[in-house]
């Protein structure tokens, strides 16, 4: 349930897409379909349900590398000319992005300054300590894994940790903690040799 003055972002097809208007012809013949959505519908919508829309935007993404791989030859590339259509025509071929607030506003007793303040660790529910370049290292002394980040997004999987042994985790803890930060009197931190994803 959204709190007055809480937002939600969605990113939706483009129902005047031509791509995607033959993409649901195929869906409908393979038993699964995902709606798509017109400006002024999605307005409507967000209307109808108390919120109003504070921006509606274009937006083109580019295909995941692991999809390219699957994919046969000219798939690729028909894919790659239809990002490349996609990125000089996006009034066309772009997605939504639609960022919409429910009116009032929500006392609040702290801010959001940083991902690290909010994430926690699936497994054991304690903070994360963002380890440069490595992952995001669950605090909790029992557990002690690396979550890895891949393409700058945390992949908060508990069969995707790395389980580190006490003397690393210990190490990388110290070494990244504020406290070990330049100019608050510790030694430099220990470079440990951790697989970097």
């Amino acid at each position: 349930m959204l709190a007055p003055g809480g937002r939600i972002f969605l990113y939706e097809p483009y129902a005047y897409n031509p791509y995607r208007r033959l993409s649901e012809i195929r869906d409908r013949f393979l038993g699964t379909i995902e709606r798509s959505f017109g400006v002024s519908q999605l307005r409507r919508l967000f209307r109808d349900a108390g919120l109003s829309v504070v921006s509606i935007d274009r937006h083109t993404c580019a295909p995941s590398q692991w999809k390219k791989d699957a994919m046969g030859e000219t798939h690729r590339v028909l894919k790659q000319l239809y990002y490349s259509a996609a990125k000089a025509l996006p009034s066309i071929f772009g997605n939504l992005v639609v960022l919409a607030e429910k009116p009032g506003r929500t006392p609040t007793t702290h801010r959001v300054t940083s991902l690290e303040s909010i994430t926690r660790c699936p497994v054991t529910g304690s903070h994360l300590l963002k380890i440069e370049e490595k992952g995001y290292l669950s605090l909790d002394r029992d557990f002690r894994g690396l979550f890895p980040i891949r393409q700058g997004i945390p992949v908060l999987i508990r069969e995707e940790a790395l389980l580190l042994d006490k003397i690393v985790w210990q190490a990388l803890v110290d070494s990244n903690s504020p406290a070990a930060e330049p100019g608050n009197g510790n030694k430099s931190p220990l470079h440990l040799r951790v697989p970097v994803y």
